[in-house]
């Protein structure tokens, strides 16, 4: 999320709202919120949020609690001390060291330019430029019982009859950025 961005909305820490929530902007929610959360913008979860929802959004930044799957077109942000139980979905993913996440995860192709849209009229001939970036996962592997990172670590993941594993021998607990190639 761009640094100064504008709030359309915020939903405060001590308000319960039950129901759908759409918007194209920025929201941001500090509160309790159950239903389903469907937006073109961007969601900030804030610390004291707790979110019973489905979530459909364009990038979410989350610092509090969400209970249900999220399904983001553009990035997800895992930060401390956030707790997310659900599925997640999003070309770019980040997890925080210190965030807690329980579900499935799946990294999806970042998403194509759309011809026309990009080239303003109708035409066969494809643009040029380089490809969509391929998907991505960042973040820090840590011992489930201490909570402490682990150096040396190997992540695998597939789809579309594709495997890749990425590795982190080098002794330092820094973040491993995992790129899955796409499956196309």
């Amino acid at each position: 999320m761009k640094k100064g961005a504008d709030i359309a909305a915020f939903l405060g820490k001590g308000t319960e709202c039950e129901g759908r929530l759409s918007f194209q902007e920025t929201v941001r929610i500090d509160g309790h919120l159950k239903g389903e959360i469907s937006s073109q913008g961007t969601l900030i979860v804030g610390e004291q949020a707790l979110i019973e929802a489905t979530i459909h959004t364009s990038t979410i930044v989350i610092s509090g609690e969400i209970h249900g799957d999220i399904t983001a077109s553009t990035r997800i942000e895992i930060h401390a001390p956030a707790k997310v139980i659900g599925n997640i979905q999003a070309p770019a993913v980040v997890v925080d060291e210190g965030a807690f996440l329980e579900g499935m995860m799946q990294t999806l192709p970042h998403k194509a330019v759309d011809e026309e849209e990009a080239a303003g009229i109708i035409s066969d001939d494809p643009l040029p430029g380089p490809a969509s970036p391929p998907p991505t996962l960042y973040g820090t592997i840590t011992d489930k019982e201490t909570g402490n990172p682990i150096t040396t670590a190997a992540v695998t993941g597939g789809g579309k009859g594709k495997r890749h594993t990425e590795t982190n021998t080098s002794g330092s607990s820094n973040s491993l950025i995992f790129v899955m190639a796409s499956g196309k």
